[in-house]
């Protein structure tokens, strides 16, 4: 099924919604609030030239128009004059479906402000606790005055976990990467503002969702959501979550995820052939090769998540065996240090510590002259700070993004993770490091929203905007 993509002569007037629409709209700014499901880019004032473009929503600045000289002018006034129409209009993909076939949202774009939006419409139908007792038990807890409210939602609840939601989804998400064009004279960016929207009309819905009263305040279930798109008309997902998904879990499998940073970097290690750095007979200056593999490393080191833990790296340093011990000691030591200034000068985030061994071996074993590094293994038994949004997490699955948490190469999970793998690669962006692994991206068990993660809405910003930027003239960054 071919995804709607409208300009701004193609869009439906924009009319106030009714009051019932307004629904679960709190924390939504006004051009979103006001949108009408399925009505495009709302206008903002009075009609204008059918070259001008759809004026902005409420609220929304307008950027000053690019000058038609200087370094990104056009190399003809032709192009120059379609840059500028371009810059005017307003965009919108309608129940966008990523290409791999999971997910369904709605895409805006204003190329004169730099504002980009991602919107999930969906649909809340609360209901009581999974734990209810039945009702004859009920009376009896009520005649026994035994407080039953915790079992059921209160009007008041669902308003304010809608509120909650959309908060913190939209908190999580947006503005986490820019979209910039790559295309020669056209500098254009996308700033996404991504966010759920919660609508009363079930038939507007991308996503039909229960949402479970929870008896206890630290009470929790299984959520899910199931977003395969295969493309037929109507298509709507569904999800489950729970009363507590709003709330950010803590220490959430934090030893698990400091163990597969540690794991990553031993990794780095290895394809870099970082470890050991050889050293010339009583020198502690790097020599190549091992400068660009520290370098290498360097950057394999900096690429951490950036909620996953720092983990320290030991720089282990030794001499051979002739000479005096003192001058030895004082060898290994340098020879650490030299390794770890390499490192710092390259801006890593993780701790270095200098362990320096001494002399070790027979006496002139010139391999034993060097820094052997080493993540440090036991940081992981006590590191307590991973947190998780299961909230956020699940909306992923509504972006069409698959867990990373598991690792498949057969059946629809495989499939979705070697389409994202795939897109991955053409957008430029880095897939998952191994899949499988507990880390803190927020498709597995953390909350960094990542480049990857904006894979689909790049998907879609392309759609909008071809021919005149194609998708892969958009980098994420």
């Amino acid at each position: 099924m071919q995804t709607a993509v409208q300009t701004e002569s193609e869009q439906r007037p924009y009319r106030t919604p009714e009051p019932a629409a307004q629904a679960g709209q709190a924390g939504l700014p006004q051009y979103l609030r006001e949108a009408e499901p399925d009505a495009g880019v709302p206008e903002a004032g009075p009609a204008s030239p059918s070259d001008a473009g759809v004026p902005l929503p409420a609220g929304v600045p307008e950027a000053e128009a690019p000058a038609p000289t200087g370094p990104n002018a056009c190399a003809t006034a032709e192009e120059e004059e379609r840059k500028e129409r371009f810059r005017r209009r307003s965009f919108s993909a309608l129940d966008f479906r990523p290409s791999a076939g999971y997910g369904k949202f709605d895409a805006y774009y204003w190329p004169r402000s730099s504002l980009m939006a991602a919107v999930v419409k969906m649909k809340f139908n609360f209901v009581q606790a999974e734990d209810t007792p039945d009702i004859m038990t009920l009376y009896s807890m009520a005649l026994a005055g035994q407080d039953i409210s915790r079992y059921f939602w209160t009007d008041t609840q669902k308003r304010q976990y809608e509120r909650d939601y959309v908060q913190t989804v939209s908190r999580q998400w947006s503005f986490a990467h820019t979209f910039r064009s790559t295309k020669p004279c056209w500098p254009f960016s996308a700033d996404p503002h991504v966010t759920p929207r919660i609508v009363s009309d079930a038939s507007a819905a991308h996503f039909d969702v229960t949402v479970f009263k929870m008896s206890s305040p630290t009470g929790k279930r299984t959520s899910s959501f199931s977003a395969r798109n295969p493309g037929t008309a109507g298509w709507q997902g569904t999800g489950e979550l729970d009363e507590n998904d709003v709330i950010e879990e803590q220490n959430k499998r934090s030893r698990q995820v400091a163990r597969a940073e540690r794991q990553r970097l031993e990794r780095a290690i290895a394809a870099a052939m970082a470890s050991p750095v050889l050293f010339e007979q009583n020198r502690a200056n790097i020599r190549p090769p091992f400068d660009a593999r520290l370098s290498a490393l360097a950057e394999a080191m900096k690429a951490k998540n950036p909620s996953d833990p720092a983990i320290p790296m030991v720089l282990r340093g030794f001499a051979s065996a002739e000479g005096a011990r003192a001058h030895n000691d004082r060898l290994s030591r340098e020879r650490a240090e030299a390794v770890a200034e390499v490192l710092r000068r390259a801006g890593v985030p993780q701790p270095l510590v200098i362990d320096p061994q001494g002399p070790v071996g027979a006496p002139d074993d010139a391999a034993n002259r060097k820094v052997e590094l080493i993540p440090d293994t036991g940081f992981e038994t006590s590191y307590s700070g991973n947190r998780f949004s299961p909230a956020a997490h699940e909306f992923g699955h509504a972006l069409g993004l698959p867990d990373e948490y598991v690792n498949r190469t057969t059946g629809n999970l495989g499939a979705k993770q070697t389409a994202f793998v795939n897109l991955a690669q053409q957008a430029g962006v880095s897939p998952p490091d191994r899949w499988g692994d507990r880390t803190s991206s927020v498709m597995s068990v953390g909350v960094d929203v990542l480049p990857r993660h904006y894979l689909t809405i790049w998907e879609a910003l392309g759609q909008m905007t071809s021919p005149d930027i194609t998708r892969n003239e958009w980098s994420i960054g």
